[in-house]
């Protein structure tokens, strides 16, 4: 005998498809989270949380650029896709009030998100530089909000 026959309907708002500017700022802040969580753990989630910064930077930074005119065909060109140090200064150039150069965690986890992208692919026995997560998580934070504000005003 079932006794929970009851029917729900709820009618969802129409939404149309996410902007690709959308969609890689939804990205990063579901991301964004993990990383979080990760930065607050032991030295062994180093490489994991730096893995998922990198991701969210760049979702990040895509977000804003393609937000003001970049193509997804221009952010997928080989020498910008994963380079966060050119994205960094795209944005910069591109009207974002951030610094021109990128901080030292935005070069290491750039140096190491871009290929050979050894944080996904730990080729050997070598050791990988990861930057101060609390300094990192801090800022990349305040770049989202940011970004945020960017897009929305």
């Amino acid at each position: 005998m079932n006794m929970f026959n009851a029917q729900l309907t709820v009618e969802l708002p129409t939404l149309g498809p996410a902007s690709l500017s959308d969609s890689y700022l939804n990205s990063a802040n579901s991301l964004f989270v993990g990383a979080e969580e990760l930065s607050k753990g032991t030295s062994e989630m180093a490489i994991a949380c730096s893995f998922l910064c990198a991701q969210v930077v760049e979702c990040t930074l895509k977000s804003y650029v393609s937000h003001v005119g970049v193509t997804e065909k221009d952010l997928k060109n080989n020498l910008l896709r994963h380079n966060l140090i050119l994205l960094w200064g795209m944005a910069a150039d591109k009207g974002l009030p951030i610094n021109n150069e990128p901080p030292e965690w935005c070069n290491i986890l750039s140096n190491t998100h871009d290929s050979p992208y050894v944080l996904r692919y730990q080729k050997g026995t070598m050791l990988i530089q990861t930057p101060d997560l609390i300094l990192m998580i801090a800022e990349i934070k305040d770049l989202l909000l940011t970004i945020k504000a960017a897009i929305e005003s």
